[in-house]
């Protein structure tokens, strides 16, 4: 695979990609983007709120997490060594990816149909979310990295499973997709 070594290539490939995937999920996902836009308007300073309290939670979580693990984390956290990547090849594009595309696709994959679909199949609400949020942990682990099992990658992939339970719980607290998804930004962009 050498073509994927190079970032540039690498880069417009995935952000061509995460473009391709928000138009569909947005052609197939329109009528629940509708519904969850209208209860949105309808309860805005509500999910605001909602979702601030879950950004001081994530804030809280990186808090902690930083001093006491402060290696483990630069070398596991494969989403800040692409998004470092990416400011090499094209900053306002990859703050676009990493704010805008990658909190709606993933807010749309791990909330609101993943959510449906692990809510139709278990009867635990709790099991729902943790088994939603280390799917989205786990999609955040550098499979690039000579050592997928070091102590580093696992560490992050508990940190982003427990951040995705957060905006798990702003997505059912808000009652609609677009708080979580802000939320997810405004954490990226940090």
């Amino acid at each position: 695979m050498p073509y994927f070594r190079d970032i540039n290539h690498a880069f417009w490939l995935r952000l061509l990609t995460q473009i391709v995937l928000a138009a569909l999920a947005i052609v197939l996902l329109r009528k629940d983007l509708v519904a969850d836009w209208k209860i949105f308007l309808s309860r805005f300073l509500k999910t605001l709120i909602i979702a601030l309290i879950g950004y001081l939670s994530i804030m809280v979580v990186f808090l902690i997490a930083i001093p006491l693990f402060h290696s483990e984390m630069q070398a596991g956290d494969a989403t800040a060594n692409y998004v470092g990547q990416i400011a090499e090849v094209n900053p306002l594009v990859g703050i676009f990816e990493n704010v805008c595309l990658a909190p709606f696709i993933e807010g749309l994959t791990f909330r609101t149909s993943l959510l449906k679909i692990l809510n139709s199949l278990l009867k635990s609400k709790t099991l729902v979310v943790l088994l939603a949020s280390f799917l989205f942990g786990l999609i955040h682990w550098d499979f690039s990295s000579a050592s997928l099992f070091a102590p580093a990658q696992v560490f992050m992939i508990e940190i982003r499973s427990l951040v995705g339970i957060i905006i798990c719980l702003v997505y059912i607290k808000s009652k609609n997709i677009y708080g979580s998804i802000f939320l997810h930004a405004l954490a990226n962009l940090i």
